[in-house]
């Protein structure tokens, strides 16, 4: 493909932007000389407009290079025989569009870092396959509350009970991200560095909430 003609990239059609993202992203891989500014715009009308055909415009362009990356996984044996590979680029998009839900206002500035938000979604999918596999998945909510076991809706009614329990903005978003999205504290400090500086803040925050939880439920 030559290289692309300046259009205004607010206005370009879909089909456009994603034949430009797509010669941009075979530049990246081969490690050329590259704009990604046609990919930056995809990611924007995803994130921030949340534009559900510029979703699936963003699936299209990106999905071989998740299964590149799931393919040459160290653990790709044993993810295989516990699910197929379309699980688990399925459930990467999902972690993604999941985690930019709740950071609304997410601004991806170049092509690098989308790859890199979707390859923590892919190795979040990864983990939490593999330690399905090694033990019974227990529900940090009933860990808290020394639940043997809960239904969907008591644990969404438990969760509606905890944002009202914790008065800090700051302590229910990380409560949110632990107990009800099932983020480990690396995966949130990777997602959300602005947040969360490390995993150790995340720590003595996920403690001072169980403390007061205790107290209190």
């Amino acid at each position: 493909m030559d290289q692309p003609r300046e259009y205004p990239l607010h206005s370009m059609s879909l089909p456009l932007l994603a034949e430009y993202c797509a010669w941009e992203l075979a530049l990246y891989q081969h490690s050329e000389a590259y704009k990604d500014q046609h990919c930056v715009e995809l990611f924007r009308r995803v994130t921030i407009l949340r534009d559900a055909a510029a979703w699936q415009v963003a699936r299209q362009c990106f999905t071989d290079i998740i299964y590149h990356w799931l393919r040459t996984h160290p653990d790709r044996e044993a993810l295989c025989q516990l699910n197929s590979e379309e699980y688990y680029v399925a459930a990467a998009y999902a972690r993604f569009w999941q985690a930019t839900t709740i950071e609304r206002r997410l601004i991806i500035p170049s092509l690098a870092i989308g790859l890199h938000y979707l390859r923590i979604s892919l190795n979040c999918a990864v983990l939490e396959a593999l330690r399905s596999a090694a033990k019974p998945a227990i529900s940090v909510l009933e860990q808290v509350t020394q639940s043997p076991s809960q239904t969907r809706s008591e644990t969404e009614a438990l969760w509606e009970k905890m944002q009202h329990l914790l008065s800090d903005e700051h302590d229910r978003r990380l409560a949110y991200l632990l107990y009800y999205c099932g983020l480990k504290p690396r995966e949130i400090v990777q997602l959300y560095p602005h947040e969360f500086g490390d995993v150790q803040e995340i720590y003595r925050l996920r403690c001072r909430i169980v403390e007061r939880l205790q107290d209190m439920l």
